[in-house]
């Protein structure tokens, strides 16, 4: 019997009997495994912030896909992101900031509170990051906001070599620091990243630093100056341009290393000295655990170990940070 007739007794289209499955994309096997996992770690999340940290884990996705294969694992939608839900959604950063008021308060109840219920959906690690914040995006703000193309930059503050990537656009860079450590740290990054012509590294204090520049460029360093805005008259005689990237005011970040009068004095002596111009960023400091949170703020003293006391025994910690660049 042709295969037409035998269709026609069926009734069933001869397409559907001539097609052959593919074989799935083993792409979509492993986001499908890796949703059934996040979705069981995060219970809020629907497939906007799934998309996102799919993304983080390194894989090329848009949010058509996720959903597709959210709707294929039959995964449910958080009551959150339904059409049909309330309009007042939960909002990460006003549970940090809830978390933040609570401790500057004393609130232990509220404190522990937060961290029984937002807290379970707040503090995760995206895979992927080496350091405590993304370094890559404060990089291209920087670069984005200060164009260093041929100069010769005087920079404060850079050793460890954690944002030497701006240095690539940059004639000259002159890294000023006093701590030999901290330079050491700075040579062995600008080595891996073959660029030890460009780079300049002196050791000195920058107050007693004298050489001609283009551009002076405070690498989260002008809050820690004891007098900042003696720092940027000195840097004034040095170039024409001076770019201040460091912690805003506001900073969560701040709060809890205890460094929110430094950034106000910071701040204060940059409005003195007169700001041309200026950006504001949010970012976050994450870690994956207390331990880690605690070797990053001990040295900041008893009361910073007493700020972050809240998040003892929690995981996969995130804090949102506030910085900015402006132009002096």
């Amino acid at each position: 019997m042709r295969q037409r007739r035998a269709c026609g007794h069926m009734g069933v289209c001869r397409g559907t009997v001539r097609h052959r499955p593919r074989p799935e994309d083993p792409l979509d096997v492993l986001i499908r495994g890796e949703l059934q996992r996040l979705s069981g770690r995060h219970r809020r999340y629907g497939t906007p912030r799934m998309t996102e940290l799919i993304r983080r884990e390194g894989h090329r996705v848009n949010h058509k896909r996720i959903e597709r294969l959210w709707k294929l694992e039959g995964l449910p939608i958080p009551k959150s992101c339904s059409p049909c839900a309330p309009s007042s959604k939960f909002d990460p950063r006003a549970a940090v900031t809830r978390l933040f008021e609570a401790c500057n308060l004393r609130q232990e109840q509220v404190v522990r509170d937060l961290l029984a219920d937002d807290f379970d959906i707040v503090l995760f690690r995206p895979g992927g990051f080496p350091l405590a914040t993304d370094v890559v995006r404060v990089v291209e703000n920087l670069c984005r906001f200060y164009e260093f193309g041929g100069k010769t930059v005087v920079s404060v503050g850079a050793g460890g070599g954690q944002l030497i990537e701006y240095g690539r656009k940059a004639r000259k860079v002159i890294a000023v620091d006093q701590d030999t450590e901290s330079l050491k740290q700075l040579e062995t990054a600008v080595r891996a990243k073959g660029m030890p012509e460009i780079f300049e590294l002196v050791h000195s204090d920058f107050n007693e630093f004298a050489a001609r520049a283009d551009v002076v460029l405070f690498e989260f360093c002008l809050h820690e100056m004891t007098e900042p805005l003696s720092a940027l008259e000195h840097a004034r005689t040095l170039a024409p341009d001076i770019v201040v990237l460091d912690h805003w005011a506001g900073s969560k970040w701040a709060f809890f290393v205890v460094e929110e009068e430094k950034v106000r004095v910071s701040r204060d002596a940059m409005e003195r000295f007169g700001i041309r111009s200026e950006e504001r960023f949010e970012d976050e400091q994450r870690f994956d655990n207390y331990d880690e949170l605690l070797a990053k703020v001990s040295v900041q003293g008893p009361v910073a170990i007493e700020r972050i006391s809240p998040f003892r025994g929690v995981s996969n910690i995130v804090i949102p940070m506030v910085y900015g660049v402006a132009l002096l």
